[in-house]
């Protein structure tokens, strides 16, 4: 008859991991939920942003839309970070409360390789299914979505996902199975070895404590001191219950931080030049032949402009007119667009925004460098500099030299060269008009966008934007994106909280025998609660004050550094006072929950029948 740990073991070491999962059924529905969630979340934003991002490939749309997606496919990552260690946690702390089993198997000959072998069979059973089913649930869950779904790329990013999902699970087998494979065979004859008041453990080892220690110092302990004592114990475990739950919480601070910062008026308002309501466009893709090509046919005409005046409620007309451009020494290829005086004034930094062009051959000029276009070309130019450039006139190529007259920094917008609306007119060989800002009364913009759309909807060349209707879908697309962040919180909020949940079963668990013993020497139950509250109170509280302080700061942080990028001017810093306060009464219910569940377990069962059990 063959020995379990003789040469071939691929079989006892099955027949191990089936045993333990199946008397470790409440730490297997813990892994198994997080390694659930973690694939479900990872491709489901996955595959939606991908299937957005080839969406905007062949429809236009928002500007911000891909740095959203991009957002929310970074987020899903981080997520599958913090539940990579709350995985990471709850297996640390099942070989902890192991140890004895790891020992006698130590001590029937298994070495260290079988050990690690064990717990990774462990990790192949557990996760094969809840890996597949999460990663199913997000890939069918983005086919049930009313949006246009790209098979392939969706099948090819689900696959990605899985193969991401087990490679941070693996990873947070890894370091727990180290743990096993160093559990010493002398630990299995020990009955104190798991005993969890006494040294941390040196140098990889469980330092093992007696219950002499406790009988000599219980006159001296107070609950207070006995809970210090219980973080203490075994600080790698503190560490990481710690780690999971700020890291989650801070993670959540930053994402309702930058949620709360985004100004949806400013958003809006950002294409709408001089304080106007609604514009008519050229109706055209960004390709510069089909522009030039309706700007031929003047669709801008003055029969046009006259009824549109005519209009109640129409205060003015505000034209913008556009020529490309290019700096052949510079290497730069853009537009040149037309002044506008109430827009861009309090922007002016230094000079004066251009004017009527005075002589030949010679366009004044208002440069933005706070263009990221102007700042891909290295130029830097002042006030009376010129540089030789090409003007795309419609009928040809135009050489002349544009003469800085004034800087400007707007980093909302990407036109780098402005100039007074008649020099643009004057060179080109066309209309050149792009759109035309209407300016409407006090309350009057409702009716009078209704009456432009009326007047210009039979012409398919343009077509009309009004800030209303731009806010309320910004609206109606961020309440999407607010839902889906809520969504990603509970997530968040059921990971942390599942870890937290996980550590205190198992401190109540492999403290049977300390907890007795303590009764023993004269500790009343109710200074047993004393200190387990101790010991919960510095993990909720280090947890939420941690949180609040490090996601604060890091959302203040990406909030300031997110607004000063180009395009991103609507980002504005504010303190997501609301979600504290949920998230202080989240953290206060599950203290509670906690509390409750552990004074319930002492109160099971009396002194002499845990005395019995550790006997």
């Amino acid at each position: 008859m063959a020995l379990p740990f003789e040469n071939n073991t691929d079989r006892a070491v099955k027949k191990l991991a089936r045993a333990s999962l199946r008397s470790e059924g409440r730490r297997n529905l813990l892994a198994g939920l997080i390694v659930f969630g973690a694939a479900f979340l990872l491709s489901f934003a996955a595959i939606l942003a991908v299937n957005a991002a080839l969406a905007l490939e062949v429809s236009e749309g928002v500007t911000s839309d891909r740095e959203l997606v991009t957002v929310l496919f970074g987020v899903a990552l981080v997520v599958l970070l913090a539940a990579g260690l709350a995985i990471r946690n709850i297996m640390y702390l099942s070989v902890l409360g192991r140890t004895r089993e790891f020992a006698q198997l130590r001590t029937l000959g298994a070495t260290n390789r079988q050990i690690r072998c064990i717990v990774s069979a462990e990790r192949r059973r557990m996760t094969r299914s809840w890996l597949a089913t999460g990663v199913l649930a997000g890939f069918f869950g983005n086919v049930l979505l009313p949006l246009e779904f790209f098979w392939v790329q969706s099948a090819s990013m689900a696959v990605a996902a899985a193969a991401f999902t087990w490679f941070v699970v693996y990873l947070s087998f890894r370091a727990p199975a180290k743990q096993a494979a160093r559990v010493s065979p002398m630990d299995g004859l020990r009955q104190t070895a798991m005993l969890s008041i006494g040294k941390p453990r040196r140098k990889g080892r469980l330092v093992r404590s007696t219950s002499r220690p406790i009988a000599h110092h219980s006159a001296h302990l107070s609950p207070s001191a006995i809970g210090r004592r219980w973080l203490s114990s075994d600080q790698k475990k503190t560490v990481l219950t710690l780690a999971s739950l700020i890291f989650s919480g801070a993670l959540l601070f930053v994402l309702f931080t930058v949620m709360a910062a985004i100004d949806i008026d400013s958003l809006a308002r950002q294409p709408y030049y001089e304080d106007s309501s609604l514009y008519i466009k050229i109706n055209s893709t960004a390709d510069e032949d089909s522009t030039y090509r309706i700007m031929r046919t003047a669709p801008f005409s003055d029969a046009l402009r006259e009824e549109l005046l005519a209009i109640p409620g129409v205060e003015r007309i505000v034209p913008l007119a556009m020529l490309d451009v290019t700096l052949p020494d510079a290497g730069f290829e853009g537009a040149i667009q037309s002044v506008m005086p109430r827009t861009l004034a309090p922007r002016l930094v230094e000079g004066v925004l251009a004017g009527k062009a005075t002589k030949e051959d010679i366009l004044p000029v208002t440069i933005n460098r706070a263009s990221p276009y102007y700042q891909e070309t290295g130029l830097d130019l002042s006030v009376g500099d010129q540089i030789t450039a090409s003007v795309d006139t419609g009928a040809g190529e135009k050489t002349l030299q544009l003469e800085a007259v004034g800087i400007l920094e707007n980093k909302d917008d990407g036109v780098v060269f402005y100039t007074d609306t008649e020099n643009l007119q004057a060179l080109a060989a066309m209309d050149c008009t792009l759109a035309w800002y209407i300016v409407t009364a006090p309350g009057s913009a409702v009716d009078v966008t209704q009456a432009v759309q009326r007047l210009v909807t039979a012409d398919e060349r343009v077509y009309v934007g009004n800030l209303a209707d731009d806010i309320a879908s910004y609206e109606a697309y961020f309440a999407n994106a607010r839902l889906a962040v809520s969504v990603l919180a509970v997530l968040i909020l059921v990971f942390a909280f599942l870890n937290l949940l996980n550590t205190c079963i198992v401190n109540s668990v492999i403290r049977q025998r300390e907890f007795a013993l303590l009764a023993a020497v004269g500790m009343t139950r109710q200074q047993l609660v004393q200190a387990q509250r101790v010991e919960n109170a510095v993990y909720f509280g280090v947890s939420f004050f941690g949180s609040w302080l490090i996601g604060g700061a890091l959302g203040w942080a990406i909030c300031r550094w997110l607004s000063d990028m180009p395009g991103l001017g609507y980002i504005h810093y504010q303190f997501p006072i609301a979600f504290l306060l949920c998230y202080a009464l989240f953290v206060a219910v599950s203290a509670f929950a906690v509390q409750h569940w552990q004074t319930h377990r002492l109160a099971e069962k009396s002194i002499v029948e845990q005395l019995r059990e550790i006997a």
